[in-house]
């Protein structure tokens, strides 16, 4: 085998959009994120890999699937403790009831994630269902850069990383409405 070639929808802006986090067992909803900057983005790469033969020296005679990659980039602005919390994994939220102080506390993650995964759907503002993308399985990773300064905005990159779902035929992600699938 030889080659490594890439078909990809690569960093589809969605502009304004709702982003609906739910459970994976029923999907509950455990967070519905509003309030973003600079666009949300959809990003899918699909890998495959040539096959060629010494009789057909560099020509192709087979090309293979090798996996692909899907996840949702979220800019989000909030520094709300309650809301960041399910998105980053590893973290407590402590509260005072008191005060109505929030602290959110991190301890280092190493290993399987596959306990955090959850169900994401983003929903473009304004738009018909046909544009919603879903990921049916996927672990948040945040990506927190948090400048202090005049405008005092907050933005926190929440990726959603997209696994295969082996209990589901391995479906990965749905461009359109879930109603239209058969039912399981």
């Amino acid at each position: 085998m030889a080659g490594n070639l890439q078909a990809s929808l690569t960093d589809i802006p969605m502009g304004p959009c709702r982003v609906v986090v739910m459970k994976l067992t029923d999907d509950s909803v455990i967070a519905i994120l509003d309030r973003t900057k600079g666009g949300c983005h959809f990003k899918f790469n699909q890998k495959t890999e040539d096959v060629t033969m010494d009789q057909t020296a560099d020509a192709v005679a087979a090309k293979l699937a090798a996996g692909s990659d899907a996840l949702f980039e979220v800019p989000l602005v909030t520094n709300e403790a309650k809301i960041l919390q399910p998105l980053i994994p590893g973290t407590t939220l402590y509260s005072n009831v008191t005060t109505s102080e929030e602290a959110l506390l991190y301890c280092e993650q190493i290993g399987d994630m596959s306990a955090y995964a959850v169900k994401v759907r983003l929903e473009p503002i304004g738009r018909s269902t046909n544009e919603h993308v879903t990921l049916f399985k996927a672990i948040p990773v945040p990506n927190i850069d948090r400048q202090y300064g005049g405008k005092d905005i907050h933005i926190n990159g929440i990726q959603f990383v997209a696994l295969p779902d082996p209990a589901k035929n391995n479906r990965k992600w749905l461009m359109g409405p879930e109603s239209v699938l058969p039912s399981a």
